[in-house]
């Protein structure tokens, strides 16, 4: 029945505000990720509740089948985040984890030190897109050099390769 769908996408939402305005705050610091979580299951109608609760009966079928249910979250600077639906808690609320993340200028988003010195070249639209990177990598103590005429201004394209002390040298050439 699902064998052609990995993901099934169990609900959509918006994150106020008041827990963060973009997903890259999500990269490094679970509290964000937790208080996020919390403020979603706090929230959530009952319609949703039952729907989630379903979706994990649902997902230990979906190991049989291969299918996720994951909830799409959405942030005011346009970025998204994807959470798969894990399990449920001793409180019978549904727990999530952090599957995916994309910036508003469709970058992946980098989730774990890994992934930083993975991700090849990024496209930012402004510089808060760009901070938001530096920002992100700052609080798992990636160190990053930016060359190639400083940060200021608006968009342009980075691109990184690992140096021999463990940091990530970058340049960044703006559009």
């Amino acid at each position: 029945l699902f064998s052609k769908y990995n993901d099934l996408v169990a609900y959509k939402a918006d994150v106020p505000a008041s827990i963060t305005t973009t997903a890259y705050d999500l990269v490094g610091s679970s509290s964000t990720q937790n208080s996020m979580a919390n403020y979603y299951i706090s929230n959530q109608s009952v319609i949703q509740r039952v729907n989630n609760l379903t979706a994990v009966v649902l997902g230990l079928a979906g190991k049989i089948v291969n299918v996720n249910f994951i909830i799409e979250l959405s942030f005011n600077d346009l970025s998204k985040a994807t959470f798969l639906i894990t399990g449920i808690d001793k409180n019978g609320n549904i727990t999530l984890k952090l599957k995916s993340a994309v910036d508003v200028d469709n970058n992946n988003i980098p989730l774990t030190i890994a992934d930083f010195s993975n991700f090849g070249s990024m496209d930012f639209s402004s510089q808060n897109g760009l901070q938001n990177y530096l920002d992100a990598a700052a609080r798992y103590g990636i160190s990053i050099s930016v060359n190639g005429g400083g940060t200021g201004g608006g968009g342009g394209s980075l691109s990184c390769t690992g140096n021999s002390s463990g940091g990530l040298t970058c340049t960044y050439k703006h559009k």
